[in-house]
């Protein structure tokens, strides 16, 4: 189900809702029997936690959604695991066994990880000596965001989203609400930076890496399957 999601959202930026259906329902069904099949004493308990996790689920992903930080296939792909895969503890490090919590702290981990590409790349353009913030109206606190999220660039891959807007008043401002980002980034004719080191005149515009997170799931899935929890395996070596 992930891997079929994560390629329809890299291809095309959408992801039908039959996916999360069929698979969610496959997984409903499963779960009906894994219930009628085991005994009567344990049928509490496991209809209590199966509640308990899709409800934690739907409660997380809907405020995410509403806040813009997650895309509306999100959601609906964590809720469909909490679905097909209740519990699950045969990792080695582990909070607990609500495994779509777990997926999902694990995925938020491998995209913080992510930055370190955006970081490392401003650092090089800053070194360089080149003005990446020129032109941009905007305070320390957000260039500080920026700087993590995305980076300026003058001829912008197939899969990155625009990261700045131009107001009404004609400033340049960022844009961090992933809400926005419908489409992939073209160059931006409004906005003209001289690169050093270049002749003329350079297009460049700040943009971020249009990565879906649905494969951050599905990366987080895999090592939740093998590893567990990366949260309380981080916090087993902290000790």
């Amino acid at each position: 189900m992930l891997a079929i999601a994560s390629i329809l959202d890299i291809r095309s930026r959408e992801i039908p809702d039959k996916i999360w259906l069929i698979f969610g329902g496959l997984g409903a069904v499963l779960s009906v029997l894994e219930l009628i099949d085991m005994p009567a004493s344990n049928r509490t308990a496991f209809s209590v936690h199966y509640t308990i996790g899709i409800a934690l689920v739907s409660s997380i992903g809907y405020a995410t959604y509403r806040t813009g930080l997650f895309g509306g296939a999100d959601p609906k792909a964590l809720v469909a695991i909490a679905v097909i895969l209740p519990a699950y503890s045969g990792g080695l490090f582990a909070f607990h066994d609500f495994a779509a919590i777990s997926i999902l702290s694990n995925a938020l981990v491998v995209s913080i990880t992510a930055m370190l590409y955006n970081i490392f790349r401003n650092f090089v353009s800053v070194a360089r000596g080149v003005p990446i913030f020129e032109g941009i109206s905007e305070g320390r606190m957000k260039r500080a965001l920026a700087f993590a999220v995305g980076f300026p660039s003058s001829s912008p891959g197939r899969y990155v989203f625009e990261m700045e807007a131009v107001d009404d008043s004609g400033n340049r401002k960022f844009r961090f609400n992933p809400a926005h980002y419908d489409d992939f980034a073209q160059q931006s004719p409004e906005i003209l930076q001289k690169d050093e080191g270049e002749r003329g005149n350079k297009r460049r515009t700040w943009v971020t890496p249009a990565l879906p997170f649905i494969v951050y799931i599905g990366i987080g899935f895999a090592i939740n399957l093998v590893v567990g929890d990366l949260f309380a395996a981080l916090f087993k070596l902290a000790l």
